[in-house]
């Protein structure tokens, strides 16, 4: 019994204190997007077409142009006592270029992340490829955050 009551009056509380999910009213965005150009590192390129397609919608009327370049870098940041290379910071930035028929605008994402070496060569690259592609994920959803946010204005 004691069970039952503690239960309703933690539920009565939660309903009560104006708990709200925070992606409730999160409209998923949708564009029309054509893609242009593409230029620069081609392996993030097409992740990042990849990543787009779930986004595009060819169903809204405004078509959206975008052409990008994007630019790796892998930068070692320490090394062992022996010269070899423990760390290196690995920098990728993509630089939009926009046009939707009335406004031209440059969206600039940059990404970095720090990627310790590996005995492994093998294993290296392949984690190296893994993160290539995290990257490209995380550039498409920044850039389509500061889309929508400035389509809102």
């Amino acid at each position: 019994m004691f069970k039952k009551i503690t239960f309703s009056i933690v539920v009565f509380f939660l309903i009560g204190c104006g708990f709200t999910p925070i992606y409730k009213n999160n409209v998923e965005n949708k564009f029309n997007i054509e893609i242009i150009q593409t230029s620069g590192e081609k392996e993030i390129n097409r992740y990042i077409e990849s990543d787009f397609k779930k986004y595009i919608d060819n169903k809204i009327q405004k078509k959206i142009k975008v052409s990008f370049n994007t630019g790796y870098s892998k930068i070692p940041v320490s090394k062992k006592s022996t010269g070899d290379i423990r760390a290196y910071k690995l920098i990728a930035t993509t630089e939009f270029k926009i046009d939707n028929g009335t406004v031209e605008k440059i969206i600039y994402v940059t990404k970095k992340l720090i990627l310790n070496s590996s005995e492994n060569l093998f294993e290296q690259k392949q984690y190296e490829d893994n993160i290539k592609r995290n990257i490209a994920s995380l550039i498409v959803n920044d850039f389509i955050r500061q889309l929508a946010l400035s389509n809102d204005n």
